[in-house]
């Protein structure tokens, strides 16, 4: 990647990382204790502080292990992604715009995470966790890394 290629990735990524913790912060001061309706019965904006991971999947994980080992999992992640936007070649633009996608979502909530010790989720469907633009980035970019990785096509074999 080229060094003008890297300063637009790096700062596409941040704008990111600063609407998420925009949107996160006004949700958190005008949302507290009271859901807004944005569509009546499918969609409103509503307050929480998430102390686990998607789908509590760690919830009989104590708090005081679970915070710095989800700290350290997206941490790895973020680090991980940064990585792979380095390396100079791509497989189409879709797997930088996925990587750079996953990349601010997971700084945003690492970020978040780091600096209250919950991530601020504001975004409802209704039957559906509460979840925030972070987590939007995130589900997007892998969206995008896997049709990226459907449209290359199977790896081929070194020997053949």
């Amino acid at each position: 990647m080229s060094r003008r290629a890297a300063l637009l990735a790096l700062l596409f990524a941040s704008t990111l990382v600063g609407c998420d913790l925009g949107t996160k912060e006004v949700a958190r001061r005008g949302l507290l204790g009271r859901p807004v309706p944005v569509v009546a019965g499918f969609f409103d904006l509503r307050y929480t502080e998430n102390r686990d991971v998607a789908f509590s999947a760690m919830r009989l994980i104590p708090e005081n292990v679970r915070r710095p080992l989800v700290l350290s999992l997206q941490a790895i992640v973020a680090v991980a992604i940064i990585f792979l936007l380095a390396r100079r070649k791509f497989h189409g633009a879709l797997e930088q715009l996925g990587l750079l996608l996953v990349l601010g979502g997971a700084v945003g909530n690492l970020v978040d995470r780091g600096l209250r010790g919950y991530v601020v989720d504001f975004l409802h469907l209704h039957g559906w966790p509460v979840f925030n633009l972070a987590d939007v980035y995130v589900v997007i970019g892998v969206g995008l890394l896997v049709v990226q990785g459907l449209r290359r096509g199977p790896p081929r074999d070194a020997a053949g």
